[in-house]
């Protein structure tokens, strides 16, 4: 009877289970939310850039370039001072943008080198979509217009990066032994390796030829 009831109260024995999530769940986790920041960033950076360049459609609209050129302002001269207007006043928002980044820490944008990748990286941005903007700007009648379009054209071409990146960088996580999926992640990663360091990480990924090569 008494060995019963000692056994009835080791039965008893409180028990706790404790649901961890594997490391390579987290991994993934933490890299769709880079991505997700990654996105929020160009979103904000394509409204921002395609609103500096509206005034260059109006100017052109209302023949307020034309009166310019007719008062002694040479092409070169107006188009220079509009990219060096333009770039002094974009790096108010690329200021504001690296501070809040250095003040939260975030992982992905902040730890090593990425912190001044990012700072090159939406320097490049604004001097890339200014350039191409301003050659579009005889293209349009009306800002509204041009506006849309800058920022459709924007959203396009930075989404499929980041998309096409990141649907590679994962695939060569998933199957590290497949040589395609690493071989295409690193073709492609040439092109894109700042932007990928600095959406997602860049750890265990190759950087060289030579380590695609040791691994086959």
């Amino acid at each position: 009877m008494a060995l019963a009831t000692n056994l009835s109260e080791k039965k008893r024995v409180p028990k706790t289970n404790v649901c961890s999530p594997l490391p390579i769940a987290q991994c993934r986790m933490s890299s769709l939310i880079d991505i997700l920041v990654a996105l929020s960033i160009l979103l904000g950076y394509s409204v921002t850039t395609a609103s500096f360049v509206t005034y260059v459609v109006r100017e052109h609209q209302n023949k307020a370039k034309q009166m310019q050129h007719i008062s002694g302002v040479g092409v070169t001269c107006y188009w220079v001072t509009n990219f060096i207007y333009d770039m002094a006043f974009y790096l108010v928002p690329v200021a504001f943008s690296v501070g809040v980044i250095a003040i939260f820490k975030l992982p992905a944008f902040y730890s090593e080198n990425n912190l001044r990748a990012v700072s090159l990286l939406l320097l490049l941005f604004g001097y890339a979509t200014f350039s191409w903007m301003y050659l579009l700007a005889g293209l349009f009648h009306e800002t509204g217009v041009a506006f849309i379009t800058y920022v459709c054209i924007n959203l396009f071409l930075g989404i499929n990066s980041i998309v096409s990146l990141s649907v590679v960088y994962f695939l060569s996580k998933e199957k590290p032994n497949d040589m395609s999926c690493t071989g295409v992640y690193f073709i492609v990663g040439i092109t894109f390796r700042s932007e990928l360091t600095v959406m997602i990480g860049d750890e265990g990924s190759p950087t060289s030829a030579g380590q695609l090569n040791g691994k086959e």
